[in-house]
């Protein structure tokens, strides 16, 4: 249930790749691209947002090296028809 400070609510279940990976932020652009490989080595296709949860963030330690970050991209089956 609500409280003063925050809301909850029923989202939609989603089909997604994600990654969990330690450490800084610093390692934000190689992460999603070796997740965006993966997808499309793997025959799916992006067709929703990039979102993180941070399960142990600069919040709860200030030390970027017990950080951990889980990116996640919402996929589908790529179409594998060509166009002629």
């Amino acid at each position: 249930s609500d409280t003063e400070s925050a809301c909850f609510y029923a989202a939609p279940a989603i089909f997604a790749a994600s990654v969990t990976f330690q450490g800084s932020y610093e390692q934000m652009d190689q992460v999603t691209i070796s997740l965006g490989r993966w997808i499309e080595d793997n025959g799916y296709a992006v067709c929703g947002p990039l979102f993180n949860i941070f399960h142990v963030s600069p919040a709860q330690d200030r030390d970027s090296n017990n950080w951990i970050t889980e990116t996640c991209i919402e996929i589908k089956k790529a179409d594998l028809e060509k166009e002629d």
